[in-house]
């Protein structure tokens, strides 16, 4: 739990203990911290401390809402050094938090981006950990289009060693490589599938990611392949008959 004792952080960092809720979901909405508070570099190792209390295992629950309005400050502050602190943090925190701490990494540069990228291989992560340091990524590439390119490299590299992770994460990185419309990772994604390493669960199978990612149409496919189940087929034979249709309508 987060210590409500206002004597235990400087001013004007601890006027955030009774700020109230946090609203708004983007930053775009988030309350003006750094404004209000007259916020600085100098709060940075504060707002960090508090950032980093108030731990909660329950995805769904953050018991305070302070930890949320830190790590939003830090993002508004743009201050790149907080970054690997932050992501540190996506490892014991709930949804709510979470999410504002990949939008904060969005707003403190290259920073942000990179933290991300090495947390995502770091030993013993925690799957959905991973999903979230993924998601990051995507978010970073969204609000930064400058490093789009950067951003889907990372990804497209992380797809190719498949065999790494488990079928859900490579679920996720194809999801978030679709959300960025990355057409130019349809081989790694396709091989992927091929291996047999994609949780269809997460967005389906390789005809249904070739449609969203607009490089192919539903009437492209037989109602076989668009209703193609696990259990009925492996992934090597979907991709064959995937093929033999390209050649007959060549």
């Amino acid at each position: 739990m987060v210590d409500q004792n206002a004597e235990s952080y400087s001013f004007p960092v601890a006027q955030l203990l009774t700020h109230g809720a946090a609203t708004g979901d983007r930053p775009e909405e988030w309350f003006d911290y750094v404004g209000h508070y007259k916020l600085g570099k100098d709060d940075v190792p504060m707002l960090l401390r508090l950032a980093g209390e108030g731990g909660s295992n329950n995805a769904q629950f953050e018991p305070d809402p302070v930890p949320l309005h830190a790590c939003r400050a830090l993002g508004q502050l743009g201050v790149g050094s907080a970054a690997r602190a932050l992501v540190k943090r996506l490892g014991d925190c709930s949804d709510a938090l979470g999410e504002s701490i990949l939008f904060a990494l969005s707003m403190v540069g290259l920073p942000g981006l990179k933290a991300l990228e090495g947390f995502f291989d770091s030993p013993d992560i925690d799957m959905w950990v991973q999903i979230r340091v993924a998601e990051g990524v995507a978010v970073f590439a969204d609000r930064n289009p400058a490093h789009r390119t950067r951003c889907v490299t990372f990804l497209m590299q992380a797809l190719s060693r498949s065999a790494q992770w488990q079928a859900t994460v490579n679920g996720f990185l194809v999801y978030y490589l679709v959300e960025l419309k990355a057409t130019e990772a349809s081989s790694v994604i396709e091989q992927a599938f091929l291996r047999n390493q994609v949780d269809e669960d997460v967005l389906g199978w390789w005809p249904d990611v070739q449609i969203q990612l607009g490089l192919a149409k539903v009437t492209d496919f037989s109602p076989e392949l668009l209703l193609y189940a696990g259990e009925l087929y492996p992934i090597p034979t979907v991709a064959e008959l995937l093929r033999e249709q390209r050649l007959a309508d060549a």
